[in-house]
């Protein structure tokens, strides 16, 4: 915040690190999901508070922290470059390659946490998304602008039926989204190959946070998703965007709920779960 050319920060003080989750103290002015700037490798956002303490996830080394050590709050909240460059890439939550490409220089800086426009404010759904699928879209045809949900057991073929519904879309100039939530790198690279060799990865973007990252990033992964898509939405474009699965986004958030001293609720899943995925 600036005032008459002073800029005036808030500052606090690291208490207590817990496997990407930091206890801090002396920021009486900060809010939800605002962000911290821990160190040059390593930032966070604010994800609750407790009576004395605020509690933030850890994006980036944790290992750069330190019980002590001072922060500042950035005046702005947790934002992601978008833009038409996107488009081809595989990139974490956080916007980074993982493709082994050049960073991708965005248009816009998309906030990824942003509540949804109301019912009444919201276009009807008129028109069919083709799946690809004949018995489904014949009997039970998808409307754009509808949510779905997948339900089946493992290998039963619900990542088959979002990457067909995916290729689909070659000649319905759909932007496709695919979302990689906790699974292996081999899975990502297959789903990813499949989609080159379709022809569809060129007018698509592939947001992934793996088994091998951080369960911070993995809960931000359908937000980072949900924030390209919106992107694009706002150009006139038609957006499909494909969780795979939320199953494992429900794990990383009760991993994070538990670090946070909060009850994992009803058959080991935090209470407001179902809340966070009616969000995307």
């Amino acid at each position: 915040m600036e005032m008459s050319g002073v800029t005036v920060r808030e500052t606090g003080t690291i208490t207590e690190l817990r496997q990407g989750v930091v206890k801090l103290s002396g920021l009486p002015g900060c809010v939800l999901g605002q962000v911290i700037e821990f160190s040059v490798r390593a930032q966070g956002f604010i994800i609750g508070f407790t009576r004395t303490d605020v509690l933030a996830l850890v994006l980036g080394q944790e290992s750069s922290l330190a019980v002590g050590q001072r922060v500042e709050v950035s005046q702005q909240p947790l934002r992601l470059s978008v833009g038409p460059a996107l488009c081809g890439r595989v990139l974490s939550p956080l916007g980074e390659p993982l493709d082994a490409g050049p960073h991708p220089q965005g248009e816009t800086l998309q906030p990824l946490f942003q509540e949804a426009p109301g019912i009444m404010a919201r276009a009807p759904v008129e028109r069919q998304l083709v799946t690809g699928v004949r018995m489904i879209d014949t009997m039970i045809p998808l409307g754009r602008g509808q949510r779905e949900l997948i339900i089946g057991d493992r290998m039963t073929g619900k990542t088959s039926l979002g990457v067909d519904a995916m290729l689909s879309q070659r000649d319905q100039q759909v932007v496709c989204i695919y979302c990689s939530i906790g699974q292996s790198h081999q899975k990502l690279r297959q789903v990813t190959q499949v989609l080159r060799d379709g022809h569809i990865l060129e007018s698509a973007v592939v947001v992934a946070a793996t088994a091998a990252h951080s369960a911070s990033e993995q809960f931000l992964a359908p937000y980072a998703a949900c924030a390209v898509g919106e992107y694009f939405m706002r150009q006139g474009r038609d957006v499909l965007v494909v969780f795979d699965d939320l199953s494992k986004h429900a794990w990383a958030y009760r991993q994070l709920s538990l670090l946070l001293e909060r009850p994992p609720g009803r058959e080991a899943y935090p209470g407001d779960m179902f809340f966070i995925h009616s969000q995307f």
